[in-house]
């Protein structure tokens, strides 16, 4: 259902030229070995749209500038004016540590720009929700 959900936008009015606007997930941790899918369907529209930039972030207890983090997949500038869907491949095999998906807006140069996000979903994925306090884990299951 593209479109027609519960609908986030980044608020880049008023930011400064070199301002930063992020959206995180809880933290995860993989159950097993697995690959999973993320998809993102969003809508990036106008004359200075900001750089979106989908990242994996490992860890969970340092600060977040030193976590280690893989670039999952980036777009900037006007996309259109329809709804559009990123599919990503994230590969959790061999990796015990706890993971974060970031996604943050650069380049915000004018408000002329707007970036929407309608819907973030994770597919094929044995992962829990993990708590940095216990390192309790919450299974997360797939509707």
């Amino acid at each position: 259902m593209i479109g027609r959900e519960h609908v986030m936008k980044f608020a880049v009015l008023g930011k400064a030229l070199d301002e930063k606007s992020f959206l995180h997930s809880p933290l995860l941790i993989a159950n097993s070995n697995c690959s999973c899918t993320i998809n993102l369907i969003f809508l990036m529209r106008g004359l200075h749209v900001p750089r979106m930039t989908v990242m994996l972030k490992h860890g969970a207890n340092q600060s977040d500038d030193l976590r280690p983090h893989t670039k999952l997949w980036s777009a900037n500038g006007h996309q259109g004016n329809d709804w559009m869907e990123s599919e990503m491949i994230v590969n959790l095999l061999h990796d015990s540590r706890p993971f974060q998906v970031e996604i943050k807006l650069t380049e915000v140069i004018h408000d002329r720009g707007d970036v929407f996000i309608d819907a973030i979903s994770f597919h094929q994925c044995d992962v829990s929700f993990f708590s940095e306090a216990s390192g309790y884990k919450l299974n997360i299951q797939e509707e």
